[in-house]
Protein backbone atom coordinates (compact mmCIF):
# COMPACT_ATOMS: atom_id res chain seq x y z
CA UNK A 1 0.00 0.00 0.00
CA UNK A 2 2.68 2.19 0.40
CA UNK A 3 3.68 2.13 -4.17
CA UNK A 4 4.55 5.21 -5.35
CA UNK A 5 1.50 6.79 -7.32
CA UNK A 6 1.94 8.96 -10.34
CA UNK A 7 -0.49 11.34 -12.40
CA UNK A 8 -3.43 9.60 -13.68
CA UNK A 9 -6.77 10.25 -15.19
CA UNK A 10 -9.94 10.42 -13.18
CA UNK A 11 -12.12 8.17 -14.07
CA UNK A 12 -15.78 9.31 -14.45
CA UNK A 13 -17.69 6.46 -13.71
CA UNK A 14 -21.23 5.55 -14.32
CA UNK A 15 -23.55 5.10 -11.55
CA UNK A 16 -24.94 6.38 -8.04
CA UNK A 17 -23.71 4.91 -5.91
CA UNK A 18 -20.87 3.56 -7.51
CA UNK A 19 -20.46 -0.07 -6.32
CA UNK A 20 -16.55 -1.56 -7.07
CA UNK A 21 -15.35 -5.11 -6.94
CA UNK A 22 -11.37 -5.66 -7.96
CA UNK A 23 -10.74 -9.44 -8.03
CA UNK A 24 -10.78 -11.96 -10.40
CA UNK A 25 -14.33 -12.54 -11.74
CA UNK A 26 -15.04 -15.81 -9.92
CA UNK A 27 -17.68 -17.50 -7.47
CA UNK A 28 -14.93 -17.31 -5.05
CA UNK A 29 -14.58 -13.70 -5.24
CA UNK A 30 -18.51 -13.33 -5.07
CA UNK A 31 -19.46 -10.85 -8.15
CA UNK A 32 -22.78 -13.26 -8.48
CA UNK A 33 -24.19 -12.44 -5.19
CA UNK A 34 -24.02 -8.89 -5.98
CA UNK A 35 -25.43 -9.33 -8.89
CA UNK A 36 -28.25 -11.45 -7.32
CA UNK A 37 -28.61 -8.75 -5.22
CA UNK A 38 -28.89 -5.87 -7.27
CA UNK A 39 -32.60 -5.78 -8.11
CA UNK A 40 -33.30 -5.04 -4.25
CA UNK A 41 -30.24 -2.72 -4.41
CA UNK A 42 -31.82 -0.94 -7.31
CA UNK A 43 -35.19 -0.56 -5.99
CA UNK A 44 -33.91 1.81 -3.23
CA UNK A 45 -30.91 2.89 -5.18
CA UNK A 46 -32.27 3.03 -9.05
CA UNK A 47 -29.18 4.96 -10.26
CA UNK A 48 -26.66 2.06 -8.92
CA UNK A 49 -24.13 0.85 -11.08
CA UNK A 50 -22.03 -2.01 -10.01
CA UNK A 51 -18.34 -1.92 -11.70
CA UNK A 52 -15.97 -5.06 -11.92
CA UNK A 53 -12.29 -5.38 -12.33
CA UNK A 54 -10.14 -8.27 -12.66
CA UNK A 55 -9.56 -11.10 -15.07
CA UNK A 56 -12.19 -11.97 -16.46
CA UNK A 57 -12.79 -16.12 -15.69
CA UNK A 58 -16.64 -16.03 -15.48
CA UNK A 59 -17.62 -12.86 -17.00
CA UNK A 60 -19.76 -14.58 -19.54
CA UNK A 61 -21.37 -16.62 -16.72
CA UNK A 62 -22.34 -13.58 -14.59
CA UNK A 63 -23.56 -11.56 -17.44
CA UNK A 64 -26.06 -14.32 -18.41
CA UNK A 65 -27.21 -14.30 -14.24
CA UNK A 66 -27.15 -9.91 -15.16
CA UNK A 67 -29.39 -10.73 -17.86
CA UNK A 68 -31.69 -12.96 -15.72
CA UNK A 69 -31.88 -10.69 -12.78
CA UNK A 70 -32.99 -7.99 -15.51
CA UNK A 71 -30.23 -6.05 -14.63
CA UNK A 72 -27.39 -5.91 -17.09
CA UNK A 73 -28.15 -2.15 -17.96
CA UNK A 74 -26.72 -1.57 -14.21
CA UNK A 75 -23.37 -3.52 -14.37
CA UNK A 76 -20.04 -2.68 -15.98
CA UNK A 77 -17.37 -5.16 -16.69
CA UNK A 78 -14.04 -3.37 -16.85
CA UNK A 79 -11.64 -6.43 -17.33
CA UNK A 80 -7.81 -6.48 -16.33
CA UNK A 81 -6.67 -3.06 -15.21
CA UNK A 82 -3.64 -2.39 -16.67
CA UNK A 83 -1.72 -0.31 -14.49
CA UNK A 84 -2.09 0.06 -10.53
CA UNK A 85 -2.48 4.19 -11.43
CA UNK A 86 -5.48 3.31 -13.13
CA UNK A 87 -6.68 0.83 -10.25
CA UNK A 88 -6.30 3.60 -8.09
CA UNK A 89 -8.58 5.61 -10.14
CA UNK A 90 -11.36 3.08 -9.48
CA UNK A 91 -10.90 3.00 -5.96
CA UNK A 92 -11.46 6.62 -5.70
CA UNK A 93 -14.04 6.84 -7.97
CA UNK A 94 -16.08 4.27 -5.79
CA UNK A 95 -18.73 4.73 -3.34
CA UNK A 96 -18.76 1.56 -1.97
CA UNK A 97 -16.58 -1.90 -2.26
CA UNK A 98 -18.40 -5.13 -2.40
CA UNK A 99 -16.45 -8.46 -1.24
CA UNK A 100 -19.22 -10.88 -1.04
CA UNK A 101 -16.82 -13.59 -0.88
CA UNK A 102 -18.16 -16.96 -1.67
CA UNK A 103 -16.66 -20.58 0.01
CA UNK A 104 -16.75 -22.88 -2.75
CA UNK A 105 -17.60 -26.88 -2.53
CA UNK A 106 -14.13 -27.93 -3.97
CA UNK A 107 -12.22 -26.26 -0.89
CA UNK A 108 -11.26 -22.81 -2.54
CA UNK A 109 -12.18 -19.88 0.11
CA UNK A 110 -11.28 -16.64 0.52
CA UNK A 111 -8.37 -15.68 2.63
CA UNK A 112 -7.51 -12.77 4.73
CA UNK A 113 -8.78 -9.99 2.25
CA UNK A 114 -6.19 -8.26 1.31
CA UNK A 115 -8.72 -5.82 -1.25
CA UNK A 116 -10.35 -4.97 2.00
CA UNK A 117 -7.46 -3.10 3.07
CA UNK A 118 -6.24 -1.75 0.03
CA UNK A 119 -10.29 -0.40 -0.65
CA UNK A 120 -9.88 1.14 3.23
CA UNK A 121 -6.18 2.41 2.41
CA UNK A 122 -8.75 4.96 -0.36
CA UNK A 123 -11.05 5.74 2.35
CA UNK A 124 -13.26 3.28 0.51
CA UNK A 125 -16.04 1.33 2.90
CA UNK A 126 -16.23 -2.22 2.66
CA UNK A 127 -19.57 -4.56 2.73
CA UNK A 128 -18.29 -7.71 3.06
CA UNK A 129 -19.68 -11.61 3.52
CA UNK A 130 -19.40 -13.32 6.73
CA UNK A 131 -17.89 -16.95 7.20
CA UNK A 132 -14.04 -16.61 5.45
CA UNK A 133 -10.77 -14.35 5.91
CA UNK A 134 -13.51 -11.24 5.66
CA UNK A 135 -14.14 -11.75 9.16
CA UNK A 136 -10.89 -9.98 9.74
CA UNK A 137 -10.19 -7.84 7.41
CA UNK A 138 -13.26 -5.70 8.07
CA UNK A 139 -13.78 -3.70 11.39
CA UNK A 140 -17.37 -4.74 10.96
CA UNK A 141 -19.55 -1.13 11.92
CA UNK A 142 -16.90 1.21 11.29
CA UNK A 143 -14.72 0.30 8.62
CA UNK A 144 -17.30 -1.35 6.79
CA UNK A 145 -20.20 -3.94 7.26
CA UNK A 146 -20.11 -7.51 7.26
CA UNK A 147 -23.32 -9.51 5.77
CA UNK A 148 -24.74 -12.90 5.18
CA UNK A 149 -23.68 -12.55 1.07
CA UNK A 150 -26.63 -14.38 0.26
CA UNK A 151 -29.17 -11.82 1.72
CA UNK A 152 -30.22 -9.08 -0.59
CA UNK A 153 -32.21 -6.96 2.76
CA UNK A 154 -29.48 -7.35 4.10
CA UNK A 155 -26.56 -6.01 1.89
CA UNK A 156 -29.03 -3.20 0.58
CA UNK A 157 -29.38 -2.53 4.29
CA UNK A 158 -25.67 -2.02 5.23
CA UNK A 159 -25.25 0.09 1.84
CA UNK A 160 -28.18 2.66 3.68
CA UNK A 161 -25.79 2.63 6.67
CA UNK A 162 -22.96 3.34 4.88
CA UNK A 163 -24.12 5.56 2.77
CA UNK A 164 -25.98 7.97 5.11
CA UNK A 165 -22.70 8.27 7.47
CA UNK A 166 -20.49 7.82 4.55
CA UNK A 167 -18.13 10.45 5.96
CA UNK A 168 -17.18 8.60 9.07
CA UNK A 169 -17.52 5.22 7.58
CA UNK A 170 -14.80 6.46 5.00
CA UNK A 171 -12.56 8.27 7.57
CA UNK A 172 -12.16 5.01 9.92
CA UNK A 173 -11.66 2.54 6.28
CA UNK A 174 -8.69 4.85 5.85
CA UNK A 175 -7.73 4.37 9.93
CA UNK A 176 -8.15 0.65 9.82
CA UNK A 177 -5.87 0.06 6.78
CA UNK A 178 -3.35 2.18 8.39
CA UNK A 179 -3.33 0.08 11.37
CA UNK A 180 -2.53 -3.19 9.13
CA UNK A 181 0.60 -1.58 7.47
CA UNK A 182 3.18 -4.10 6.54
CA UNK A 183 5.59 -1.91 9.35
CA UNK A 184 2.87 -2.27 11.87
CA UNK A 185 2.17 -5.96 11.00
CA UNK A 186 5.92 -6.91 11.27
CA UNK A 187 6.47 -5.66 14.69
CA UNK A 188 3.25 -7.28 16.14
CA UNK A 189 4.97 -10.48 14.55
CA UNK A 190 8.28 -9.72 16.18
CA UNK A 191 6.48 -9.12 19.85
CA UNK A 192 4.66 -12.02 19.91
CA UNK A 193 7.00 -14.91 17.88
CA UNK A 194 9.55 -15.86 20.37
CA UNK A 195 13.25 -15.46 19.31
CA UNK A 196 14.88 -18.30 17.28
CA UNK A 197 18.22 -19.43 18.41
CA UNK A 198 21.36 -18.94 16.60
Amino acid sequence: MDRKLTESVPLNLQGSPILLTVGGVTPRKGQHRVIRALPEIIRSYPQACYHIVGLPIYQKQFEELAIQCGVQEHIVFHGVCPTWEKLTEYYKAADLFMLLSENQKNGDVEGFGIVALEAGFFSLPVIGATGCGIDDAIDDGRSGILVNGDNATEICNAMTKILADKSSFKQRSKVWAEQHDWNIVIEDFIRILPPTKA
